[in-house]
């Protein structure tokens, strides 16, 4: 099931070790908590195009990141150097499994 039907407050914020999701996942009895999942470890830059990838590091080549709903949205580079506009829907493989994050690609 899709995360952001059960979360609310989603956001991304940049760690140390790259783009984090973060978000109140709802658990199973009804409670609300904080769950997180790195993105740099389920999605990579592939020559410009954000795509599904474990351990991708995607926002080391990618720039202007942002979050619109659940759409990831950056410029990445391609491999002759030029930066691209690049999306991908987060809904479609990341999952709340009782309050956590889970990438489930």
């Amino acid at each position: 099931m899709s995360f952001s039907l059960t979360s609310r407050n989603i956001y991304l914020d940049v760690c140390l070790d790259g783009i984090t999701l973060f978000a109140e996942c709802r658990k199973r009895n009804g409670i609300y908590v904080a769950g997180t999942i790195n993105l740099d470890s389920a999605i990579a830059n592939i020559d410009g195009k954000l795509q599904q990838q474990k351990f991708g590091s995607f926002s080391f080549s990618s720039s202007d990141i942002q979050l619109v709903g659940t759409m990831l949205m950056a410029r990445c580079r391609k491999v002759d150097g030029e930066f691209v506009n690049s999306s991908l829907d987060l809904d479609v493989f990341i999952e709340n499994i009782d309050g956590k994050l889970v990438d489930v690609s």
